[in-house]
């Protein structure tokens, strides 16, 4: 492994944002976090840290950390060396969360991997004719279910039972579940604050982007709350 590669490496972690004063216990936050609809702890793990700001139509998330860890690059492959400018840019993150998935879509996958879905691991019947209407049957990856469930109301997808190892699946690679959450508002870091006047902030973690990566976008929060 390269020197450079060795360097990303040290920084990739769970990273936990700094609890801001004043400090909550952990039931108080359990509590709010509960009564507001943040019941799915998950992770998520790619080459740069959450920013929530961006605008995106959807979020991915793991409920497992190995299995959040593979979405990250794989430090070492001989892509990553000191004359790689991507490897200068990128910023392996893996960040826990508290997700509230409001009308989530349920997609039981029985063991398939992420792109060889199908219309009847899905319950709802009116979304299966949904699929079939867009022209899906067989074969159909998770961003097409996804984009489907987005622009038809829906607040999140849960795929369970789903093979979603980057680095390749088999009969080997255990089942996970994987969230997918179109709602920044419905992403919170898990040592959030959880502050009631701010449950329905949409932009909750505007302005603290510029610096300290996924510990400063998920622990700032605004004035008043402490951690989002």
């Amino acid at each position: 492994m390269s020197s450079l590669a060795k360097k990303i490496l040290q920084n990739v972690m769970i990273r936990e944002p700094e609890v801001a004063a004043p400090a909550i216990s952990p039931a108080l936050r359990a509590g709010r976090a509960h009564s507001q609809g943040y019941k799915t702890e998950a992770y998520r793990g790619a080459h740069m840290p959450l920013d929530l700001s961006k605008d995106r139509d959807i979020r991915w998330f793991a409920k497992d950390a190995p299995v959040a860890e593979t979405y990250m690059p794989d430090l070492n492959s001989d892509f990553y060396n000191e004359n790689s400018s991507y490897a200068k840019e990128i910023s392996p993150q893996m960040t826990k969360v508290k997700l509230k998935l409001g009308r989530s879509l349920q997609v039981d996958a029985g063991g398939e991997t992420w792109g060889s879905l199908s219309a009847g691991m899905i319950k709802e019947k009116k979304f299966q004719e949904l699929l079939k209407k867009a022209g899906y049957s067989q074969g159909i990856e998770t961003n097409e279910i996804a984009n489907l469930a987005r622009k038809n109301g829906y607040d999140s997808v849960t795929f369970k039972n789903m093979k979603d190892h980057k680095f390749g699946n088999n009969n080997n690679t255990p089942n996970t579940t994987v969230y997918a959450v179109f709602k920044p508002q419905h992403i919170r870091g898990h040592l959030a604050a959880f502050d009631p006047k701010n449950k329905d902030v949409a932009n909750l973690l505007a302005g603290v982007l510029a610096s300290g990566g996924t510990a400063a976008m998920l622990g700032a929060g605004q004035k008043n709350e402490g951690p989002v």
